[in-house]
Formats: structure tokens, C-alpha cells, sequence
């Protein structure tokens, strides 16, 4: 796409192939689990040879995420451990037919605009391990569990985890436990399936072993 122009803040992830953008510095590869994101811009972009696979997001969907609105040039993210997981999850769900794929992706959207502006800030570390394990608790209960008792599993105080759970998935544990509760209903009514393979099914989305921390 030669020259052409976005009139507000927009996000670009690419999920496969890449391009190259011209700016005033001249020409920058953008490739795969990389995230371009700015405000209004005007710029050229030529897809590689394999084309360039992107998740856009603008309007309402980005406008006010911190770090953002401040941007006076475009900033370009490079691939991470952990904004691939999450570009990747983002990647299987919009191409699944799981039945609760609205609830999820709003979910999984606000995870990413969340990773994007810690990054903005400077902020690429990975969630610390015991978040990581108070989460995927939450997943498997179905959202069926207090702050308080996610707290006490993971060692530190609710407060702590409540500010780091809202940092790094962009949401307070309630309305992540919300969400997973309505999940729980949709796959029950549209399948039939129990709870039980409801979270068995659902977790995957969420295991993180293989994700570097620390």
C-alpha cells in the first residue's frame, strides 16, 4: 500500500509475512510478531513476498490506552516471547469456532493493548511467575475464586495482585473472573459439555510454561 494515511491512533500486528515501511529514516523490515503501532499517520508499506497477515485495530478499540496518545512518532515493537503468545493466541482464536469467541477475544484484545503500552513505556518484561500461576488458577476454576484466595495461593498481598494482574492483562481480576464465567455458560449451552471439559479445553489458552520469565 503506497502512500495513504490513518486520521487516529491504529495498531498493526502482524501474525505472518511482513512489509517494508518507508518514513523519514527510510526503510524498516516489519515482520512477523512484530507491532507497529502511532497516531494519525501518512506512510508507504510494500508486503514482502509471502504478503504480510495483520490484525488492525483503530476508532474505539485503541483510542485512550495509555502510552499511545502520546506517541508523536510511530513506534515499532519488536517480537517478544510473550507478545507472541499472545499475537499467537489472538491468531488460533480468530480462525477457531469456539463458541465463546466474542467474550474471549475482547478479553484477549485488552491483554494486547495492554503488553503494548508497557512496551511503549519501556516496560517488555514478561508477567513474574506467580502471576502467571494465579491466572491459570483462575482459568482452571472458571473464574470461580476470590482475589483474596488467588492472594493467598500466590504468596503476596491482594493488592499486589490486583495491580500486577491489571498491568500486564490490561483488566482487574473480576472482570477477567466475569468473563470466564460467561465462557463457561456459553460452551455448556451451545455443546453440552460439563464444566470440567470446559477448563480442560479453555487452559490451554492460558499455560505459559514454555514462556521465558524473570
Amino acid at each position: 500500500m503506497r502512500r495513504h494515511e490513518h486520521d487516529g491512533p491504529h495498531l498493526c500486528a502482524i501474525l505472518g509475512g511482513g512489509f517494508l515501511e518507508r518514513d523519514q529514516d527510510g526503510w524498516r523490515d516489519v515482520g512477523a510478531g512484530s507491532v507497529r503501532v502511532s497516531g494519525g499517520a501518512r506512510h508507504d508499506i510494500d508486503a514482502g513476498p509471502a504478503g504480510a497477515r495483520c490484525l488492525v485495530l483503530t476508532g474505539e478499540l485503541i483510542e485512550g490506552t495509555p502510552g499511545v496518545s502520546r506517541l508523536t512518532r510511530p513506534a515499532f515493537l519488536p517480537p517478544d516471547p510473550w507478545l507472541g503468545l499472545v499475537l499467537g493466541r489472538l491468531d488460533r482464536l480468530v480462525s477457531s469456532d469456539d463458541p465463546a469467541r466474542p467474550v474471549t477475544l475482547d478479553g484477549l484484545l485488552t491483554e494486547l493493548l495492554a503488553a503494548v503500552s508497557r512496551r511503549v513505556d519501556g516496560r517488555s518484561t514478561p508477567p513474574p511467575p506467580w502471576l502467571l500461576r494465579a491466572r491459570e488458577q483462575l482459568t482452571d476454576l472458571a473464574g470461580r475464586i476470590t482475589v483474596a484466595a488467588l492472594a493467598r495461593e500466590a504468596g503476596v498481598h491482594r493488592v499486589v495482585l490486583a495491580r500486577a494482574f491489571r498491568d500486564h492483562f490490561g483488566e482487574p481480576v473480576s472482570v477477567t473472573a466475569r468473563r470466564l464465567r460467561i465462557e463457561t455458560a456459553r460452551w455448556v449451552w451451545s455443546l453440552g459439555v460439563t464444566p470440567g471439559a470446559f477448563r480442560r479445553a479453555r487452559l490451554p489458552l492460558f499455560k505459559t510454561s514454555a514462556v521465558p520469565v524473570g
